[in-house]
């Protein structure tokens, strides 16, 4: 238990660094069946924090292919990144909230402010890039179940 709140702790920090932050880039990295999506801030008075937004498996499924489904990971990850987690249930233990909060204030603030996403050279991941830049033309798949499909603010993206 004292782990889960620790980690919440210092998860809540974070969400809310990032949701008054000035600017927010994310790095991504699809290795095999893991994706990574790293985060990096810089708010009003310069100091900056970076840290993991989310480690998931899986990424590209049959429904969801290379860069649709990078897309909806990224997107995914930022959803989980603003979701409490649900406190552990130890035989014995009882807790008053055991469900999952998301933070959709925090993160459509967040969402408003990402401007650079980076990534390295698979075609697949630069071709997600240009479709969350909003650059990729009419015939880019709509995801679902996403708090948005592009991010309005993107300034640049780049290949690691």
């Amino acid at each position: 238990m004292m782990r889960y709140c620790l980690a919440e702790a210092q998860q809540a920090t974070q969400r809310e660094f990032l949701a008054n932050a000035v600017c927010v880039s994310l790095q991504q990295d699809a290795r095999g069946n893991r994706f990574l999506v790293r985060f990096k801030a810089c708010d009003e008075n310069l100091e900056v924090r970076q840290g993991v937004l989310h480690l998931q498996k899986a990424v590209s499924t049959v429904d969801l292919p290379g860069a649709v489904g990078i897309r909806q990971a990224t997107m995914r990850a930022l959803k989980e990144f603003f979701t409490t987690a649900a406190p552990p249930s130890y035989g014995g233990l009882v807790t008053n909230d055991p469900k999952p909060h998301f933070h959709e204030d925090l993160l459509l603030k967040v969402i408003d402010k990402i401007e650079v996403l980076a990534a390295d050279g698979a075609a697949d991941e630069q071709l997600a890039l240009r479709e969350m830049a909003g650059m990729a033309g009419p015939n880019m798949v709509q995801l679902k179940d996403t708090m948005t499909q592009v991010f309005p603010k993107l300034k640049a993206w780049r290949v690691n």
